[in-house]
């Protein structure tokens, strides 16, 4: 299981190193983290190039972790 989480971590990486991702560029790139979150089972949410996944417990009351960068 962990060599098929690296494989896919790693073809992600890759694959948007391959895509242009100018600021206020990132069409192409986002379409792949939203693709790639839903072939997941998650649920993106999505504001223009803007992606985010809330986990199914999310609860608003507990302390939350934010992972911020640019795609």
């Amino acid at each position: 299981m962990l060599e098929k989480l690296t494989a896919e971590a790693i073809f992600l990486l890759q694959e948007l190193i391959r895509l242009p991702s100018y600021s206020r560029e990132e069409q192409q790139s986002g379409d792949l983290l939203e693709k790639f979150f839903l072939e997941k089972d998650f649920h993106p949410q999505r504001k223009g190039n803007n992606i985010w996944v809330q986990l199914p417990d999310f609860q608003i009351d507990k302390p939350t972790v934010l992972l911020n960068s640019h795609h």
